[in-house]
């Protein structure tokens, strides 16, 4: 049965990812029938030659033989759109390390008949939809069979290598540039979506502003608020509205807090168009 399995995963990766032959996909007996394929189909408009992968439920990417479409969805919404030539992401990507990869070593918690306990884990999940059928690899806590070199760790690490691949597609290089950088700026404005209030609660955060940004919050930290001229945010790193909201908030949070980069919020000055306000920030949760 471990043959057949690496057979086919050998098979689809070659067919369907290296090459994007996805006429090619066989239906195997490992595939289950796929209960909600016409809610599927339609949400994303799937015909009989697309191949559909899912990227723990929210993230998917749709192959067929012109381009690749990438999807974020929200409560069964889709919530962005962008679509790439075939080509262009043929060269950005390489999956040739999953060749060699066994999906039954991934689910693996026992050594010596004692079972693997892990608490408080990440599970990554890889869905493969094709016609009225799926496929789903799962992966648990892979940093922490890695680290301890536990039973099949190598194949995790092929899993977790192809998932942060397929993941990787969904960052821009604005998004690369706000993960390597040390400051950075939040252009703020009002909208339906956003706020910003001040808390004068003695017991909670006594007078500092609070933004409300995409399920994020943030307050100012003290004696960091000043007014500067527009010209010198020119060269920095600056995001708004609509770059924050491509990505989900546990995204945001991890981006925001990696590298303990600072983060100032950049607002209007009334008095002044020339100038504007910053506000040195902490992202609180």
């Amino acid at each position: 049965m471990k043959i057949i399995t690496s057979f086919f995963l050998v098979f689809f990766c070659t067919s369907v990812l290296a090459q994007y032959d996805v006429n090619s996909f066989v239906i195997s007996k490992f595939e289950k029938e796929n209960d909600n394929a016409k809610v599927t189909n339609e949400l994303f408009d799937l015909n009989q030659s697309d191949t559909l992968l899912s990227l723990n439920n929210y993230k998917f990417i749709k192959l067929n033989n012109k381009s690749v479409t990438l999807y974020k969805t929200k409560q069964n919404q889709i919530i962005l759109k962008k679509e790439y030539n075939r080509k262009e992401l043929n060269k950005k990507l390489n999956f040739n390390f999953l060749f060699n990869l066994n999906p039954v070593e991934l689910t693996i918690n026992e050594v010596d008949g004692k079972k693997i306990e892990v608490n408080d884990g990440s599970e990554y999940s890889i869905k493969v939809f094709k016609k009225n059928k799926y496929l789903e690899f799962l992966n648990y806590a892979p940093d922490v069979y890695i680290e301890n070199k536990y039973p099949f760790f190598e194949k995790r690490k092929f899993f977790l290598d192809c998932y942060i691949s397929l993941d990787s597609l969904f960052f821009d290089d604005l998004f690369l540039k706000v993960q390597n950088a040390e400051e950075v700026f939040i252009k703020f404005e009002d909208t339906e979506y956003t706020s910003k209030k001040v808390l004068k609660n003695k017991n909670i955060l006594d007078g500092k502003e609070i933004y409300y940004i995409n399920e994020m919050v943030f307050s100012t930290i003290n004696e960091t608020t000043e007014k500067i001229n527009s010209k010198m945010i020119n060269q920095k790193i600056v995001i708004d509205y609509d770059f924050l909201n491509q990505y989900f908030p546990q995204e945001l949070k991890k981006l925001l807090k990696e590298n303990g980069k600072k983060i100032f919020m950049i607002e209007k000055c009334k008095k002044s168009k020339k100038r504007v306000i910053i506000s040195q920030v902490k992202l609180n949760y």
